[in-house]
């Protein structure tokens, strides 16, 4: 995959957690399940028994950007 910010190879590899892994409108003050995964959160991976969460990620080491796409969970 191709850098949309510099057009540099991107190194793919995945973002694990020992938590859920989302994306949230605002910063969370309190780490719950629930805050993680309520309205207006965007769940990209949960734990599924003993595996971490985790989805794939594309690393730029050249300007330090990671992409994650999350439709196909």
């Amino acid at each position: 995959m191709k850098c949309p910010y510099c057009n540099q190879e991107m190194l793919s590899g995945f973002m694990q957690n020992s938590k859920p892994i989302s994306w949230t409108p605002k910063k969370l003050k309190l780490f719950t399940h629930y805050n993680f995964t309520n309205a207006g959160a965007v769940v990209l991976s949960e734990s599924e028994g003993f595996a971490a969460p985790c989805v794939i990620a594309y690393n730029c080491p050249v300007c330090k950007k990671i992409i994650i796409d999350y439709a196909d969970r």
